[in-house]
């Protein structure tokens, strides 16, 4: 599933048995919506879908900032590449204790100008 809103894409993509690589739907969805379409990407990371959530804790533990820990995830690695470099990541909806999120919500964002 996802959603372009005023130039914001928010998507939920699980890959499994059968299913393309999360790098493919990712693209596929930037295509089907134009990447010059998509100003930011928000992200919403969950136990449920503890791929990106448990990079990110990792890089937190390995001495990241919040920034970089969200960047060096997949989802920030594909966003990187449609120019989505700006990371952003809101500290008051973080839940759970340091390196052990349970909710993270970064917002990748092209950058101005």
């Amino acid at each position: 599933m996802a959603i372009l809103d005023d130039g914001t894409l928010s998507m939920a993509a699980e890959s499994g048995k059968g299913s393309p690589r999360g790098g493919q739907m990712f693209s596929e969805v930037m295509d089907h919506f134009g990447p010059e379409n998509v100003t930011s990407f928000e992200a919403k990371w969950v136990p449920a879908m503890p791929s990106n959530l448990d990079k990110f804790n990792a890089n937190l533990r390995a001495g990241m900032s919040y920034e970089d820990a969200a960047a060096n995830t997949f989802t920030g690695k594909m966003t990187a590449k449609y120019g989505l470099t700006d990371v952003t990541v809101d500290k008051s909806v973080l839940r759970g204790e340091f390196g052990h999120y349970t909710n993270v919500e970064p917002v990748f964002s092209r950058p101005a100008g």
